[in-house]
Parts: C-alpha cells; sequence; structure tokens
C-alpha cells in the first residue's frame, strides 16, 4: 500500500511540477468494464468423480472461471496531456488482473498503469513507472481487443506488465525505435518467481516500423539471466532468456489481419535431458476480423505453441516435456456503437503429445464457448450517448 501511495504522490507531484507548460494541456478520464460467461464441453470432476462448477481453467486469461457470469475486469483511468508532458493513472479490478497477477506483487494489485512521462528532444520520449509490455499487440481486457475476447496461445505466454523506464526515438516519421530498462510482473514469467526481484533485471529493444496506412510491423524483444535469481537446481549457473517478438498487421475498413511469431531461447532449461545447452521454442498466431457489415464481424485464429524443453511452460509433472499444443478459435462480433460490443466465440485446444493438461488433468483436448459484452467509456462517447438518448427522446 505504501509503494501505491508513492507512486501516487510522484504523479501529482510531475503534474504540479508541469503546471509552467500551459498551452494545449488535456485531461482525459475514461471508464471500461466487461463480463463473460465460459463453458467447457466437459464435466470437470473432483478426485471423488463429483462434478466440480465452478472451476479454474487452464491456460487462460480471459474466462478464467468456467460455468459462472464473471467480471472479467473493470477498469477506471486518468491522463493529463501538454506538449512536453504526460501522466496515467489506471485502477482495475476483476478476475483478469487479480488471478493473473504475480503473488510476489500484492502492491500492484489494483494497478493496472501507473507512469508518468516526458519529451526530453524533438525525437526522443521517455516513460517512467508501471506499463503495458511493449510485446505481442493482444490485451487481457476483451472491450480493447481489436480480434477475439479469448487470449490466445501465444498471448497467453508472452511477457507481462513492465515497471521501469522506456525511451522511445523517432527516427523517421515512418520508424520508431524503443529501449526499456525494467522489472517485469506477471504470473507467468516462468511460471515461478525468477522475474520479480529487486533491481533492474531486463532490457528490451524495439521498433514499429508503418510501410502506409494499412500495414505495420512491430519487434520487441527482452533480455535477462535468471540463473542467479531462481531457487532451483541450476540456481548457480547462467540461464540466460532471450525472448522475440513480431507481429504484422494489416487494417482497412473492413477487414483486420494480424500474424505473429514469437521464438525464445534459454540455456540451462528445466528439461533434465538438454542440462547445459542452449535450447529454443517458439509460437505463433494468424488472426483476422471481417465486417459484415460495420456492426458484425467474423473472427477466426489458429495458433500454435511449440516449448517441448519447458522455457516458458515448465515440465509437465510425471512427463518431464513442456507443452506443444495448438489452437483454433472462430467467433462473431456485434457491436451496435463504437464503445459497445458483445461477441460469441468458440474454442479448441489439443495437446500434441498427448498429455492431458486440461480438466484435472484428465483430458488432452478442450472444447470452449464463450460469450463476452463490454463498455468503454469517455467524455467524447459520453457526450455521444447522451446526444443518442436525446434524439431518442425527440422522435
Amino acid at each position: 500500500m505504501r509503494k501505491t501511495f508513492c507512486i501516487l504522490f510522484i504523479l501529482l507531484a510531475f503534474g504540479k511540477l508541469s503546471a509552467q507548460d500551459t498551452t494545449k494541456q488535456t485531461s482525459k478520464f475514461s471508464d471500461y468494464f466487461d463480463i463473460n460467461y465460459f463453458n467447457d464441453f466437459y464435466v470437470v470432476q473432483d478426485m471423488n468423480f463429483n462434478e466440480v462448477k465452478p472451476y479454474t481453467r487452464q491456460y487462460a486469461s480471459v474466462g478464467k472461471i468456467a460455468k459462472e457470469i464473471r467480471l472479467q475486469e473493470y477498469r477506471i483511468a486518468a491522463r493529463w496531456d501538454s506538449p512536453k508532458f504526460w501522466a496515467l493513472l489506471s485502477i482495475q479490478n476483476g478476475d483478469g488482473p487479480l488471478m493473473m497477477k504475480n503473488p510476489n506483487a500484492d502492491f500492484i494489485n489494483y494497478i493496472d498503469r501507473a507512469y508518468f512521462g516526458a519529451k526530453l528532444s524533438k525525437n526522443l520520449k521517455v516513460d517512467v513507472g508501471y506499463m503495458w509490455t511493449y510485446i505481442g499487440f493482444e490485451t487481457s481486457a476483451p472491450a480493447s481487443s481489436k480480434s477475439l475476447s479469448s487470449v490466445s496461445l501465444c498471448g497467453y505466454f508472452q511477457p507481462g506488465n513492465i515497471l521501469g523506464a522506456k525511451f522511445r526515438y523517432q527516427f523517421t516519421p515512418k520508424l520508431e525505435g524503443m529501449l526499456a530498462i525494467y522489472n517485469s510482473y506477471t504470473y507467468l514469467d516462468k511460471q515461478t518467481n525468477a522475474l520479480t526481484q529487486l533491481g533492474v533485471e531486463n532490457l528490451g529493444l524495439g521498433f514499429t516500423y508503418k510501410f502506409n496506412d494499412k500495414i505495420t510491423l512491430t519487434y520487441g524483444n527482452m533480455y535477462t539471466n535468471i540463473g542467479d535469481r531462481m531457487d532451483s537446481v541450476y540456481s548457480k549457473n547462467a540461464q540466460n532468456l532471450f525472448y522475440n517478438n513480431i507481429y504484422a498487421t494489416y487494417v482497412t475498413p473492413k477487414l483486420y489481419l494480424v500474424a505473429e511469431l514469437d521464438v525464445f531461447q534459454q540455456n540451462n532449461t528445466p528439461d533434465p535431458d538438454s542440462t547445459t545447452s542452449t535450447d529454443w521454442g517458439v509460437s505463433s498466431t494468424f488472426q483476422g476480423k471481417y465486417y459484415i457489415i460495420p456492426q458484425i464481424g467474423v473472427l477466426g485464429r489458429y495458433g500454435f505453441l511449440m516449448d517441448g524443453h519447458g522455457i516458458l511452460s515448465g515440465l509437465q509433472e510425471g512427463y518431464n516435456k513442456g507443452l506443444r499444443m495448438h489452437e483454433f478459435a472462430a467467433g462473431l462480433e456485434y457491436r451496435p456503437f463504437p464503445y459497445l460490443y458483445a461477441r460469441l466465440e468458440y474454442q479448441y485446444m489439443i495437446n500434441i503429445d498427448d498429455i492431458p493438461v486440461f480438466h484435472n488433468n484428465k483430458f488432452d483436448h478442450r472444447h470452449s464457448i464463450m460469450f463476452s459484452t463490454g463498455i468503454s467509456l469517455n467524455k467524447q462517447n459520453v457526450r455521444g450517448i447522451l446526444a443518442d438518448i436525446n434524439n431518442g427522446f425527440k422522435k
């Protein structure tokens, strides 16, 4: 709690310090929430073969609890902008942020983002604080998602939020570079508490290149040595983890396409058959949305994770293997207004090594169906909502 107050104090002090920059100052407030209902086709049973309801779903950051209508995420944010300084504070609650949080990072339970930034020169900007990750394009907030509400296998295992400094440099109107120095705070980082220790432990580089109004290419990487921080048999050996992510988007008024590839490598992996060698893994996803009419879209996704050495997924108990899985998903979206959506989705996941990783380790595959709905509000669309209501009364 004290650290939370420290972040709030820094943001307030920064705003006060920047009061001299009075030209073109703006403040923005936004409110967002979504709910979901997720159901798997098979009955989940306990050790006595009694049906379990509700239950926690494996490898899901959206729809983590099945067979209950759940609040996925509620978020309220305030942002202050000026030409040279800016600051943002966003508070959150719900299944997404609280069930996917790192157990050793309780001080950020309810903080979605908390950072400030400054323009250091004509082309150089810096952000300092707690921020969303720069790796990957997916989000665990379905209303903010540009495709399916459920998160892909590729997105599920990507590094999470960062606490540190991020520098951005605009080389050309089309090319922006990025350097980040930070700690990573997420439930999934190495499936341990390896990346949550004090001190600056991670280094990242990246760039975004905009070919034209339709096509954009984004790359981001992460390097860290977790060997001296893990409580494991390799704790005295170097464990250099190098993570690479690249994705391309193609956007038109009727079509949204994304192709993404993640490649990661590490030495001294958990795999007992490769104690000192450098092993690697890969994950990928292809997603798309096509608008039949402006309010209705069809969505689809295929993805896979090949992490046989357990670099990200860890070794499955009794098998000494990491996860190797395929995933298929399809859905239908209805968006009567830009700020309001509803989605119906189907998802199928399968472990290609026949390891029963689903439904209390009884099945090697899972069929799921999901409904999600949510609303994203800010000052602009609130005015639009009020105008729509007013016009409705006039008719």
